[in-house]
């Protein structure tokens, strides 16, 4: 019997909290001080860079727009209100909110990726299908790209550029018992590059993880075993580019999947590969290829040094 599990491609959270609300990733609070101005700073528990809003729904005695924009680091201050009148406190109420992602940051489309199959080993590759466009409706995603990648069960899965590694999904098993054609939880690593794009790799064995969240990884690192995906002698490596692209703070979630928001854009990357540089057609087979400018064009001098004597992508 061929069961059909649906996967959601939910490439980022966003939230919409008050502010005294408690958030399991950021947290924005407030501090008076003596001089009676108030000061706002932020805590986030997860790796990478986050946009993130602050406005105020009540505000007495100071001037602000609040916040728009991006933090990074473990915590920071954001902004500081002064008070109107110096002998009299402000009074104020504020809500935040907060997405994954650097907004609309400046890349280069041509850039030339690694593939994340490795070196060596032949793999077909097929364009995945949003599953939110297909089953319930809801808007195409920007320039929409997403790859799977036909590999052997135990395959090594690459780093394609160099990246800090922000997300970490280890905790998910796979239906190895029927034959499926989405499973709903899939095991993924999130890499986050230096002009703010992201890479997601997806379907890597939970016990195989050769990375850690808060690391960074190079072009041909490896990141993690391919898992048996179903009762099919395979494996499945699922590879995507996308940048945040949009934001609406303030805006409360949809109830709907059709209604839901697009946040992301996707980036059809191109590869260098044996047969040269080129974008990956669908239904094909391609092998990878690496040379030394692939290697180190995002390296300091410190790095290349380093990186070329010990890394391998065999």
């Amino acid at each position: 019997m061929k069961i059909t599990y649906l996967i959601l491609l939910l490439l980022g959270s966003f939230f919409f909290i008050d502010s005294n609300a408690q958030s399991s990733i950021i947290t924005v609070d407030s501090k008076r001080n003596t001089d009676r101005s108030v000061s706002f700073s932020f805590q986030k528990k997860k790796f990478g860079t986050y946009f993130l809003s602050v406005w105020f729904t009540r505000l007495n005695n100071a001037n602000s727009s609040g916040y728009n924009g991006e933090i990074v680091g473990a915590a920071g201050q954001l902004f500081t209100l002064k008070p109107s009148t110096d002998n009299q406190d402000i009074s104020y109420s504020y809500k935040y909110w907060y997405i994954r992602g650097k907004l609309k940051p400046n890349f280069d489309p041509d850039f030339l990726y690694f593939l994340p199959t490795g070196l060596n080993k032949e793999a077909s590759v097929y364009n995945m299908t949003n599953l939110s466009e297909r089953y319930f409706g809801s808007a195409r995603p920007k320039s929409w790209a997403a790859y799977q990648f036909i590999v052997s069960e135990g395959d090594t899965a690459f780093a394609a550029r160099k990246g800090e590694v922000v997300e970490i999904v280890s905790d998910n098993d796979y239906h190895t018992d029927v034959e499926v054609s989405y499973q709903s939880t899939i095991n993924t690593i999130l890499i986050e590059h230096a002009d703010g794009t992201f890479a997601r790799y997806e379907g890597i064995n939970k016990s195989g993880i050769l990375v850690k969240e808060g690391q960074y990884v190079y072009p041909g690192t490896p990141l993690g075993t391919v898992a048996k995906y179903d009762k099919r002698e395979q494996g499945q490596l699922r590879f995507s580019l996308f940048y945040l692209d949009f934001v609406d703070p303030g805006k409360e979630p949809s109830k709907t999947m059709k209604d839901k928001v697009n946040y992301y854009a996707f980036i059809n990357p191109v590869f260098l590969t044996t047969d040269g540089i080129q974008k990956l057609e669908n239904g094909k087979s391609y092998e990878a290829d690496i040379d030394n400018e692939l290697l180190t064009k995002e390296l300091t001098k410190r790095e290349k040094k380093k990186f070329l004597k010990s890394e391998k992508v065999d």
